[in-house]
């Protein structure tokens, strides 16, 4: 008998039957029960820090400690979260939805922009990351690049990366002095932001260097007058040498793991830079002058002092996926176990909502009052 999946059981009946208890749902309306635990994207707008999980969203106020579920039931327009970004300039959430819909949240008010979910496009139309710079948000996309004026909540531009009559996916993008920088599985392609021509992918130039060129960039990033990419490779486990016998030893080349080579930008000239060092890299933020690079195990956070980019600060969590620096210095992180883990004076803080262990329910069940719920599914009987 398997004891832990029994406990499972038990323990979501106990979280339903609290739940149940303490809020009554009047007739004619609905609740959300969604997982808040499994941290994705993180955001911050002045004293609010937003996290998104896979199908839902909430916000804490640091000040007043107080957590705000937002959701369908809130009044957003879709579920299945694909990325989120702030744009502190015009006090505005971004949010990206698998299905490429998108909102915009700002002051209490949620804005809808469904042009990109509802336009035919053929291939890939996911909504891969976001980059804020004035009062623009430029989205890097399957196809390409898609402006937002968030002032005006519209659409304003569109460039579309193809070549040889195939899509080139975004993966990231940077604005470094007057060039945009676009990082793509392919390489970075960048052509100056006040191109009139910039929406033919023609006029678009291609980053030559052999250790870049046809390679798969992964995050772009500018910090202090500074750009760099992060290109993601495979090498061998350092705990994968066995002994065959008394005198010789033979790599198992089969056991590898990821990580990702940083380069930076200067003078024309793309090189290898290990202040970063060479693990594998899940986001890279550019927030309150810090450069917070996201790690499985947490996150560092990076400052400029006298011209050098030093460490300034060290986060851990149980399983990071993102991470900000807000205006105090203090280290933000979306964990995929814990949800908001929040560096403060005195020491970490995690903060979440009530619900489920997961939002993949297999099977519900009602019986007095009660709602169990039990994740997953069956392979085989």
């Amino acid at each position: 008998m398997n004891y832990r999946k029994i406990i499972g059981i038990l323990f979501f009946v106990f979280i339903f039957s609290t739940l149940f208890a303490q809020i009554p749902v009047a007739v004619g309306e609905w609740r959300t029960h969604f997982n808040y635990t499994h941290g994705n994207h993180i955001a911050t707008i002045k004293e609010n820090t937003f996290l998104a999980t896979k199908n839902t969203l909430f916000y804490i106020n640091l000040f007043e400690k107080r957590i705000q579920r937002l959701g369908k039931l809130e009044g957003l327009n879709d579920i299945g979260i694909q990325t989120i970004e702030a744009s502190e300039k015009t006090n505005t959430l971004i949010i990206c939805y698998l299905s490429s819909n998108i909102d915009l949240y700002s002051d209490g008010f949620i804005f809808n922009i469904p042009d990109i979910e509802k336009k035919q496009i053929s291939g890939d139309k996911t909504i891969y990351s976001i980059h804020c710079e004035d009062t623009y948000a430029y989205l890097a996309c399957g196809f390409g690049i898609v402006i937002i004026d968030l002032k005006k909540k519209l659409i304003k531009d569109t460039w579309f990366f193809q070549k040889d009559g195939q899509s080139i996916a975004v993966n990231d993008l940077a604005i470094f002095r007057d060039t945009v920088f676009a990082a793509t599985p392919k390489g970075i392609f960048y052509n100056n932001i006040n191109n009139v021509s910039i929406a033919q992918f023609s006029t678009w130039y291609q980053v030559q260097a052999d250790s870049l060129l046809n390679r798969n960039i992964e995050f772009i990033q500018e910090f202090e007058n500074e750009l760099f990419a992060f290109v993601p490779t495979l090498t061998y486990k350092i705990d994968t040498i066995y002994n065959t016998d008394s005198t010789f030893f033979e790599l198992d080349s089969s056991q590898t793991q990821k990580i990702n080579i940083v380069y930076s930008f200067e003078n024309g000239i793309w090189n290898i830079d290990s202040t970063f060092g060479f693990e594998e890299v899940k986001s890279v933020r550019n927030t309150h002058k810090k450069l917070v690079v996201t790690r499985g195990w947490g996150a560092h956070a990076y400052e400029k002092i006298n011209g050098n980019i030093i460490l300034n600060n060290v986060f851990s969590s149980h399983n990071a996926q993102d991470a900000v620096s807000n205006e105090w210095g203090y280290l933000l992180i979306a964990d995929q176990q814990q949800g908001l883990v929040c560096q403060e004076a005195e020491g970490a803080v995690v903060y979440s909502l009530p619900g489920p262990a997961s939002d993949d329910i297999w099977k519900i069940s009602m019986a007095n009052s009660t709602l169990v719920a039990v994740p997953g599914a069956h392979v085989d009987w």
